[in-house]
């Protein structure tokens, strides 16, 4: 289950921060910052390039956001220990972070 929560703060540029933990067993957090209101996809994608989970799809306003992952897939079951990598784009900007999921 993926949860988004806003600091309120307002960035300046867009941004995405190392997750925490990491490695990971059970929960992840993904933090990342829009500089202004942009459409916006996290997703989540296994060591073989195929999407496994998307987390967001939507337009946000701009600010600090954080995203919890918890090792599941968009069908909710649970992934293999391994590598994965999350992709989050707002607009024109992009970035990605490795993530290492430890069962």
């Amino acid at each position: 289950t993926a949860g988004i929560k806003s600091t309120g703060l307002l960035p300046l540029t867009f941004s995405v921060k190392d997750n925490y933990p990491n490695p990971f067993n059970a929960r992840t957090q993904i933090v990342f910052t829009v500089p202004e209101s942009m459409d916006t996809q996290v997703e989540i994608f296994d060591c073989k390039g195929r999407i496994v989970k998307t987390l967001l799809n939507k337009p946000l306003d701009a600010g600090e956001y954080t995203l919890e992952w918890d090792g599941l897939n968009d069908l909710g079951r649970e992934l293999p220990s391994g590598l994965y990598i999350s992709k989050i784009q707002s607009g024109n900007h992009s970035g990605i972070i490795k993530m290492l999921l430890l069962k």
